[in-house]
């Protein structure tokens, strides 16, 4: 339809000598290619993985030309700058923060959707506002977000405050934190490219760590290990998934002490979760047949 209307192609909009086309590319869907380098990696044709930074996309991108990397939010947000002007933009939001932004809100909500919401928004005015039942435990930003217990209601969503990336999830207090954040470590275990050791092994690691929590078996030490290999991943990993994995893990261990000390090991390392009967059972149908 934009062809037709001469607003794309070889003089574009009718303006002698300005060719300006848009083609969509279907990629494999890997999380990985959230950063920029990946992505273009992956609209090459090559494996979804970060590049060494020798030259940022704006030096040498998309066949080795220079290239911006955008969202399609930015696109969007400043299409509307355009047609409404700067000063209708920067009225609304906050001081620092102006503007309008999109979230996904999911979990334990009776309206969950996309909203768009102006900068400056309270945690109590979006759980009031998606109708939240019973809200216990909110994971801001997704899965490498920040992790918030009820009692920072009263935060803001800016850039002074609490930075949004666009997912806003409620859980309530029926949920597990630990089984959260087990599936968040099992997310990232597996959509890790790889390429980093730090990354590649912290990942299967921080998940090994979980699941001892989960059997009672870890000690006080096994939290100190969270922390410190999140500190490794975020220093050492070549992308935003390694650096930013184990952010809202790390997090909550701060933020949920009392939570995460009643996991540790208070039966002298006996597994009273394990099903001896259950651990046979192959054993035992093989001599059956």
């Amino acid at each position: 339809q934009f062809r037709r209307m001469n607003l794309l192609g070889k003089n574009a909009a009718g303006i002698e000598g300005f060719n300006f086309d848009i083609r969509t590319q279907i990629g494999a869907g890997a999380y990985v290619c959230g950063e920029e380098t990946a992505l273009i990696n992956s609209l090459e044709g090559k494996r979804g993985e970060p590049r060494a930074k020798m030259h940022f996309p704006t030096e040498k991108g998309f066949l080795n030309q220079p290239t911006i990397v955008n969202n399609v939010e930015t696109f969007c947000i400043a299409a509307r700058i355009i047609e409404l002007s700067p000063d209708y933009y920067l009225n609304t939001g906050c001081p620092n923060s102006p503007g309008t932004k999109l979230i996904s809100i999911s979990g334990d909500c009776h309206k969950p959707g996309i909203y768009e919401i102006e900068w400056g928004m309270t945690v109590a005015e979006i759980l009031n506002l998606c109708e939240a039942d019973d809200p216990h435990f909110i994971q801001v930003s997704g899965p490498s977000g920040e992790s918030l217990s009820i009692d920072a209601i009263n935060r803001k969503l800016s850039l002074d405050d609490l930075r949004c990336g666009g997912a806003f999830m409620v859980f309530n207090s029926s949920r597990s934190p630990l089984r959260i954040f087990d599936n968040f470590a099992d997310f990232f275990k597996h959509e890790s490219c790889g390429l980093c050791t730090s990354c590649r092994a912290g990942n299967f690691i921080i998940k090994r760590k979980l699941e001892k929590l989960a059997t009672g078996l870890a000690r006080t030490r096994d939290l100190e290990e969270l922390k410190e290999w999140g500190n490794i991943m975020a220093k050492t990993s070549r992308c935003g998934l390694g650096k930013m994995a184990t952010h809202a893990l790390v997090g909550a261990l701060d933020e949920f002490p009392d939570y995460f000390e009643s996991l540790l090991d208070t039966r002298g390392g006996l597994n009273y979760s394990f099903d001896d009967k259950r651990a046979i059972q192959d054993y035992e149908n093989f001599f059956k047949q």
